[in-house]
């Protein structure tokens, strides 16, 4: 008996080492870096963020301004644009360096056609960078209507940073009543086209509402859906299975935590389908296969396993394309908090006593 499951086991070694998962996975790979050649998707790299984030860390705010102390006051006179200003002239506010960086990122998917991950572990950062990326849309003309899935819990503070950061904008939670559905068909309406100028609008919903009216709702034309699946990482799979099947502009997962590297295989396979739903049906096939051919491999088998996690690893790298991943350490503090303000008379306070 073992001499005939030895021929066996070298068998099916052959079949996991020459399977076609690992040449689909690496077509994939060269098509994921076609298509950031070709498009206009920026790359932050987080080795660089967070190194400078550390060295910003060591310095002491010396003074009030709002860039930190590196520029002289002066500077700030002669230009008084800030880069906040330049990028997204309808938000009612300053972002820091690293939110500003996300709301770039955010900018270059949505122009390249692509779907993304925004992993952040503060939830004032996750819904900053996303107002302001709405504030991008509203400045270039669209007015929505744009979609935000959320707990029920956050939807309160979507809510508020909305109407803070972005004046103006229309905010409806929506809840499937009847009354609830004629709002919800009077803002996503398009107008009537007699040049008057459209209010946008941002329908916040539920993930409960979210799951059980979906197509009710993605009977309307949105122009950019956010899932905030924020502390809810393990049910990706029924958060995003809606998403299935629909043609969709523009679609955002938000997380507190790195999906790519956290997910068990099985988890991944939403994440490849928000993010490459053109190859992710082909991926699925052949690495469920050559996973299944590893399982029946004998325990002592090392080449198998190996084989298996080595996979497993190229199918997140596949997802990691996509994800703009910050931890809270990387945060640069040299710009002032969300709430404070500068009073640049104080600076001169003490100059003529």
């Amino acid at each position: 008996m073992p001499r005939n499951k030895e021929p066996q086991s070298k068998e099916a070694i052959t079949q996991v080492t020459n399977h076609r998962a690992l040449a689909l996975l690496s077509q994939c790979q060269q098509y994921v870096d076609q298509v950031f050649r070709q498009s206009s998707i920026c790359s932050i790299d987080s080795s660089t963020r967070h190194a400078a984030a550390c060295e910003n860390k060591k310095r002491k705010r010396a003074s009030p301004f709002a860039y930190g102390s590196d520029r002289q006051f002066s500077e700030h006179l002669a230009h008084p644009t800030t880069p906040t200003q330049e990028l997204l002239p309808m938000l009612n506010g300053e972002l820091r360096h690293h939110q500003l960086n996300g709301v770039r990122w955010l900018i270059s998917l949505y122009s390249s056609g692509r779907n993304g991950i925004l992993s952040d572990e503060l939830e004032a950062d996750r819904q900053t960078q996303v107002v302001g990326f709405l504030a991008y849309l509203k400045s270039k003309g669209s007015s929505g209507p744009f979609l935000i899935a959320s707990s029920g819990s956050s939807l309160s503070s979507w809510s508020s940073e909305l109407q803070r950061l972005l004046p103006g904008v229309v905010v409806h939670t929506y809840s499937p009543s009847a009354g609830g559905r004629e709002v919800l068909q009077h803002l996503c309406t398009p107008p009537a086209g007699d040049g008057t100028s459209v209010t946008p609008a941002v329908i916040l919903v539920s993930h409960e509402t979210f799951a059980s009216a979906r197509r009710q709702l993605l009977h309307h034309s949105f122009k950019h859906i956010v899932v905030d699946a924020s502390g809810k990482e393990g049910s990706l799979g029924k958060l995003l299975a809606g998403l299935h099947g629909q043609t969709l502009p523009s679609v955002l997962l938000l997380t507190s935590e790195n999906p790519a590297h956290s997910q068990p295989l099985e988890g991944l396979w939403p994440l490849l389908h928000l993010v490459l739903p053109d190859v992710w049906s082909a991926v699925q096939s052949a690495v469920t296969d050559m996973t299944e051919l590893c399982d029946k491999a004998p325990s002592t088998d090392t080449a198998a396993a190996s084989a298996k996690e080595h996979v497993i690893g190229q199918v997140k790298d596949l997802v990691d394309r996509f994800v703009l991943s910050r931890r809270a350490d990387e945060v640069d503090i040299s710009q002032p908090r969300r709430n404070t303000e500068i009073n640049l008379y104080d600076y001169f306070a003490n100059i003529d006593a």
